[in-house]
């Protein structure tokens, strides 16, 4: 199945204040940017590149 089209504009605002979800390119990066073990299991992860978060910038929950 082909993906849709970028969004821009106006339809962008729009949805993201009325789906559910977020949108697709944080659904799954934008969490494992916070877990520890992301960069444990991937070392080659290193500041700089556009995967990765500073620890000061990653949440603590427990």
């Amino acid at each position: 199945m082909p993906r849709p089209p970028l969004l821009a504009g106006e339809e962008r605002t729009a949805r993201v204040l009325t789906e559910p979800h977020p949108p697709e390119k944080f659904r799954v990066n934008g969490v494992l940017f916070n877990i520890p073990e992301f960069y444990e299991a991937f070392p080659e992860i290193r500041p700089g590149d556009a995967l990765y978060r500073e620890v000061e910038e990653r949440p603590v929950i427990w």
